[in-house]
């Protein structure tokens, strides 16, 4: 009896198991590159984003169809910088920065990317967010305060859920600083000579937890267990990109490249090619996720730079130019001369490729915008409002052009 009673009290626990197995069935597995609420796509989903001063609006533009599929109304916008997927804005001085969502992106998982698109959205502020110099790197977003000095620290992840907020803040000195993450790190701009440009770059461990940083380059920063002073200098530091082989600051002696070897942080310095133009790089062009940067050299010519090999070019110009780029991997730098005429040069000789007159005269002012992608090359025209879409690897051919609906003042590419 005793055995036949375990008997059925194991039959009837096996098939109750089974009931509660059957109604409650395993989730499915979460594709690979799954997100939420957006959609994901074989290609790139570009975007055109150009904001308008004289409007005080920011309008989005689809490639593919020419049209402006959003726009956005931010009166005394003054500046926009992005970071693929967000546009970042200024409006007048002392208003908080704005931020608005492209609703296209790509996500990079080193041997291949994910790309999507959503809804573009205007984010709302919990708090008013400090405007400044943005950079980002798809983790943290960096806004270094001129004014303050001081560095606001945004996480990403919460950007993407359209909430925009401070994470946390590192207080330093007032100066044109930078402050840009990198591999886990914020990299910020110090020791400002009488000119407030930045001379040293110290590095903010992002993963330490703490609320608050100190940033003062000099004997308190060394006794903070959250930031570490880099070895190189950088007087007179102005402009930067961010790459593959790491982060690029223009400095008056040369290009510093940041980057990372087993789990440390190396600072190397390029310095200006001998019997060159003494012309320093102080803002670089390039196209995301390019390893190869160009940057002006006053108005004699331009500056080339392969992060790759840590290789600083001088190409000379035929005219003085204003605004130049390049998409790298051997496909030519393009720049714009003041006349008008947008030339393309071989990076390796520094010759002159092609050359095509597309816009007039240039008058004093902001300049024509100029942004790459793998395939195309994006240029405004300041004198009206035309957008001249060129195939860069076919003589400089223009494939298409735009017209928007205000007038142009700053063009970015975003869904990269």
């Amino acid at each position: 009896m005793s055995s036949s009673k375990t008997t059925s009290g194991l039959i009837c626990a096996f098939i109750l198991t089974a009931l509660v197995a059957c109604g409650s069935p395993a989730a499915a597995p979460v594709p690979h590159g799954f997100v939420a609420g957006a959609t994901e796509a074989e290609e790139p989903q570009m975007r055109l984003s150009y904001l308008s001063t004289e409007a005080g609006s920011i309008s989005i533009i689809d490639p593919l169809s020419g049209n402006e599929t959003d726009t956005f109304t931010l009166p005394g916008a003054e500046s926009m910088q992005h970071d693929g997927r967000f546009l970042f804005l200024r409006t007048t001085a002392g208003a908080g920065l704005n931020v608005i969502d492209t609703g296209v992106w790509a996500v990079d998982h080193g041997d291949h990317k994910h790309f999507y698109h959503s809804t573009a959205q205007q984010l709302q502020a919990k708090a008013p967010v400090p405007a400044g110099a943005v950079a980002s790197d798809g983790h943290w977003v960096g806004i270094f305060d001129e004014q303050t000095g001081d560095t606001s620290v945004l996480n990403r992840k919460t950007l993407e859920t359209g909430v925009l907020t401070v994470e946390t803040t590192l207080s330093g000195t007032p100066h044109t600083g930078l402050a840009i993450p990198y591999k886990g790190r914020m990299l910020v701009t110090g020791s400002p000579g009488k000119d407030k440009l930045p001379t040293t770059v110290a590095a903010f461990d992002l993963s330490a937890g703490q609320s608050t940083g100190t940033d003062t380059h000099g004997a308190a920063l060394e006794g903070n267990a959250s930031g570490s002073l880099l070895p190189t200098a950088c007087p007179a530091l102005r402009g930067h990109a961010s790459t593959r082989h790491g982060v690029v600051l223009g400095c008056s002696d040369g290009i510093l490249v940041i980057g990372e070897e087993e789990g440390s942080l190396t600072s190397t310095k390029i310095p200006y090619p001998e019997n060159e133009p003494d012309e320093p790089a102080t803002s670089f062009n390039h196209r995301p996720g390019s390893s190869e940067l160009t940057a002006l050299a006053g108005t004699t010519g331009l500056w080339h730079v392969d992060v790759a090999t840590l290789k600083l070019t001088f190409m000379p110009s035929p005219e003085p130019i204003v605004v130049a780029s390049t998409a790298g991997n051997g496909s030519p730098a393009l720049a714009m001369g003041q006349s008008g005429t947008l030339y393309a040069l071989d990076p390796l000789t520094g010759l002159v490729e092609n050359q095509s007159a597309l816009l007039t005269q240039m008058k004093p002012g902001p300049p024509p915008a100029l942004v790459l992608d793998a395939g195309r090359a994006y240029l405004s025209d300041p004198a009206s409002t035309l957008i001249h879409e060129i195939d860069y690897k076919d003589n400089l051919r223009v494939a298409r052009t735009f017209t928007t609906t205000e007038p142009l003042a700053q063009l970015v590419e975003t869904g990269l």
